[in-house]
């Protein structure tokens, strides 16, 4: 595969179809972090700049990057690394950055897929340890920025049970008459508790199990009509690009395109002038 065409992928490819769970999974492993999710934990650009020096250390200076952005200053002083690194691996693909530092996720998402895609074509560095690359510039950054701890996408270890204490002569010489009540009384109760907090804990995992199919049915949804609205303005620009519009065609093209980039207050005035 040449690399334009590794560059040059259409909203159709699929390395768009890639979920978002398996973004993370690529992420972390690339990165050994811990990000949780593909808009906020990745829209201060630290990430991305990352994910570009493990493509070629020579085309980020790590030391520059701003692992605990804040502000957006720090925020396009990464981006700014980004688009450099997209210089000097001579990748002719503009980025949205201002959509992706504002933390929209159906633009951060798109970008990580085609991301995942360029990385795993063209990446060059072999046994590339983010944790190991992020804490020999800026030690006990893991401890301050959750995602950047390191993480390998497995549950964490259980606590080992705490050590019993040892039953006090004095304890265990008291007659088992004076403890059999108090035992008794409490234990009743105790079970009775336990059981309720059972069928609560039970009945909210299954809420929990039931929101979560609906979330990610949603997000399939969103994902197939946002692929569909890609297309439209795919076909759009092709045609502008074309000359081979005519007037009516290119208002046609214009009233469609006020309606893909409208925001939410544009939609919301016309709604009051449709009233």
């Amino acid at each position: 595969m040449s690399d334009s065409e590794v560059v040059n992928i259409g909203i159709n490819h699929p390395a768009y179809k890639v979920s978002k769970r398996e973004l993370l999974e690529w992420m972390n492993s690339v990165l050994n972090s811990s990000v949780a999710n593909c808009d906020k934990d990745v829209g201060d650009g630290s990430a991305y700049a990352q994910i570009f020096h493990s493509i070629n250390k020579g085309c980020v200076p790590i030391r520059q990057i701003r692992w605990e952005a804040k502000s957006e200053y720090d925020y396009t002083i990464n981006f700014n690394l980004v688009q450099k690194a997209l210089k000097k691996l001579k990748v002719d693909k503009v980025i949205p950055a201002e959509a992706l530092m504002k933390g929209k996720p159906l633009d951060n998402i798109e970008f990580c897929q085609w991301l995942k895609h360029y990385h795993q074509h063209v990446a060059t560095v072999e046994d590339y340890d983010g944790f190991d690359e992020r804490e020999n510039v800026a030690p006990g950054i893991s401890k301050k920025v959750k995602k950047f701890a390191a993480g390998d996408g497995s549950a964490p270890a259980a606590k080992p049970p705490a050590a019993r204490k040892p039953v006090s002569r004095t304890t265990a010489a008291k007659p088992a008459a004076t403890r059999a009540p108090s035992r008794s009384a409490g234990g009743g109760a105790d079970s009775g508790q336990v059981k309720e907090l059972e069928a609560q804990v039970a009945a909210q995992t299954e809420e929990i199990s039931e929101l979560n199919l609906n979330v990610d049915a949603l997000t399939k949804e969103r994902d197939f009509y946002f692929g569909k609205l890609r297309d439209v303005e795919i076909m759009i620009q092709e045609q502008e690009e074309s000359g081979e519009c005519d007037e009516a065609g290119r208002q046609v093209f214009e009233s469609i395109k006020s309606i893909l980039y409208a925001t939410d207050e544009a939609a919301e005035e016309v709604g009051d002038e449709d009233l």
